[in-house]
């Protein structure tokens, strides 16, 4: 089991990279976005995790699924990307661009068959995890229901596919996972009162110990 006071205080610790600047990261990052190399078939993917401009508009970040996806990384020695700045990309709507090529590059060097592609959503959406899988064709159906079945064990119950945010536009991380990469991608929409370690660390708590078992099971082959 988790320590809820070691995870809480981690979990603001590691976010303070990505909250810096408002959210707007760290300005003296070369490069826009940072990779963890690990092993096994899968990463975990953070685009939003800092501030980003879409159409010539900043959008917010996505709070804490730069430290939810750091350290699931750290907990399973999984593979991660991430964002560390703002740019001038939105790595999840742009067609092409630099967080995707790193991608291209990292699943071309390793034998990755599965992107977990975490984002935030708003605390009154109806739903506690929407899973995004261009309905139905990111993700086979088995991987869904397993996916589904450790967030219900973890006390996530209210688990929708595809209910808002469905990952199909083409500027997708799962849309290119997909159809350029080839390999299996699920973008995971995680509600806000699920992402505040400070007031929730229960709920922050599920979201990880979810990722971790999902990564565990999956890369073990059992999916």
């Amino acid at each position: 089991m988790l320590n809820p006071d070691l995870l809480r205080n981690a979990a603001i610790l590691i976010e303070e990279q990505f909250s810096c600047d408002r959210y707007n990261g760290l300005d003296f990052s070369l490069r826009p976005f940072a990779i963890k190399l690990g092993e096994g078939n899968i990463v975990i993917s953070a685009p939003h995790s800092v501030n980003h401009i879409r159409n010539n508009r900043v959008k917010h970040a996505d709070m804490h699924t730069g430290s939810i996806a750091q350290i699931v990384q750290m907990a399973t020695n999984c593979f991660s990307i991430f964002s560390t700045r703002i740019s001038e990309e939105d790595p999840n709507y742009v067609i092409g661009g630099r967080y995707k090529e790193a991608l291209r590059d990292l699943c071309a060097r390793y034998p990755i068959d599965l992107v977990i592609d975490i984002h935030g959503a708003s605390p009154d959406r109806d739903f506690d995890i929407d899973l995004g899988t261009l309905n139905g064709e990111s993700v086979d159906g088995e991987s869904l229901e397993i996916i589904r079945k450790i967030f219900h064990k973890n006390g996530i119950k209210n688990v929708k596919t595809d209910s808002v945010f469905k990952a199909s536009h083409p500027g997708t991380i799962t849309y290119f996972a997909k159809n350029t990469l080839k390999i299996r991608a699920v973008q995971m929409e995680i509600n806000r009162s699920f992402r505040d370690p400070r007031s929730n660390i229960a709920g922050y708590a599920a979201i990880i110990q979810s990722l971790i078992e999902i990564v565990g099971t999956f890369k073990k082959g059992h999916a």
